[in-house]
């Protein structure tokens, strides 16, 4: 894990589920993430996952713990892939109130891959991000 931390702010680089289950509740003011986006990457930490269900079940789970540990009037930001944009902010509107949905414009898209379906892809010019805030445990939580 690497950690930068001055007097304002502290961030991590680490297996998010590990370093979130050492943090207290409601201890976090801002989150801002950028999880992997399955299978746009050739990574093996982007290709972790059997299937979309298997993603979007790990990612509930990281939503979890972020509804946890962020204060009650905290922000969550949210970074996804063109391909699952509207699917994430799904399962991220189940944890959290989503008050915006963030584009990101690219001056030049960019090629996502060399596989065969990448190539029968337009090239993202835009980039998606899911701007939420937890609004309360028992509404929220299963």
């Amino acid at each position: 894990m690497k950690k930068y931390q001055n007097k304002q702010v502290t961030l991590y680089q680490a297996d998010c589920l590990k370093l979130l289950k050492t943090l207290a509740d409601d201890s976090v003011d801002l989150i801002a993430t950028d999880p992997p986006y399955f299978r746009v990457k050739g990574d093996a930490w982007d290709n972790q996952w059997a299937d979309k269900n298997a993603f979007f079940d790990w990612l509930d789970d990281v939503l979890v713990e972020f509804a946890r540990v962020l204060k009650p009037n905290g922000s969550l930001y949210l970074f996804a892939g063109p391909h699952l944009a509207t699917e994430v902010e799904g399962v991220v509107s189940r944890r959290f109130n989503v008050l915006n949905h963030i584009i990101w414009r690219k001056k030049n898209g960019r090629h996502l891959g060399c596989c065969k379906e990448s190539l029968r892809k337009y090239f993202p010019q835009t980039e998606h991000k899911t701007k939420g805030v937890f609004s309360g445990r028992q509404h929220f939580q299963d």
